[in-house]
């Protein structure tokens, strides 16, 4: 009897909001491949809970990544159960793991999921920004020019775009899509989603780089804080 890989959405921010289903596949899987084992085990403490599974640290700049999944397809030929986890929200949205599914797919073998937060999605929900179609970027790119040429490309664009970005980086690039779109184009910036210092801001980009430049800003640039954002497509 052959096993699976189990895909487990874990939370973005707020432990509380971890599917049950993937709390127990972590007690009841044979292996979990974690994004950061040290972060895992913190979760571990949390819940003061343990697990006899054995614990996989997989990381993307890993040099031995094709041992490793060689490694987890035998697991599941073998008939253990892996879950598949990352440090917030879904595997493979913007974390590692698609090589991992690419190969157990390849290999017939069973995968099933567990849906779960993901920032991308929860950001364009509270932003108001029509959300039927949308485009999801990931991450700006730290080289200004870069980052100006992918801004360049969102002048006509009609759907809402969602990127993550850096807390070091957001008032350079809102100066840079204000160069691109026009300032008066409405951007959602959304930090530290669910947890309990979240903020959640709406308006035009002008306005937006006003707030980044007041002392309110320099109250968030203070913690390690995560920011989605989210610009609105052109109305038709």
């Amino acid at each position: 009897m052959k096993g699976k890989l189990i895909v487990g959405g874990f939370n973005i921010g707020n432990f509380k909001d971890t599917p049950q289903r993937t709390i127990e596949a972590i007690y009841s899987s044979d292996v979990i491949v974690a994004e950061h084992a040290e972060f895992f085990d913190y979760f571990l403490d949390i819940k003061n809970k343990k697990t006899n599974a054995e614990i996989i640290n997989y990381l993307p700049e890993l040099n031995n990544k094709k041992d490793i999944i060689k490694k987890i397809v035998n697991y599941i030929f073998e008939g253990k159960n892996v879950l598949l986890i990352v440090q917030e929200g879904m595997p493979l949205i913007h974390d590692p793991g698609f090589e991992i599914v690419k190969d157990v797919v390849e290999s017939d073998l069973k995968i099933t999921v567990i849906p779960g937060p993901t920032a991308p999605i929860a950001a364009l929900c509270v932003s108001g920004f029509a959300s039927d179609k949308f485009i999801f970027n990931s991450d700006i790119p730290d080289d200004a020019d870069k980052a100006l040429e992918m801004f360049n490309k969102l002048k006509n664009e009609s759907r809402s775009v969602i990127f993550f970005d850096k807390i070091i980086n957001i008032k350079r690039n809102l100066l840079l899509l204000s160069e691109s779109v026009g300032g008066q184009r409405r951007v959602c910036i959304c930090i530290n989603l669910t947890k309990e210092d979240e903020r959640i801001i709406t308006v035009p980009i002008n306005y937006m780089i006003e707030w980044v430049n007041s002392s309110g800003f320099e109250e968030v640039k203070l913690r390690d804080s995560k920011i989605t954002l989210v610009v609105e497509g052109v109305m038709n």
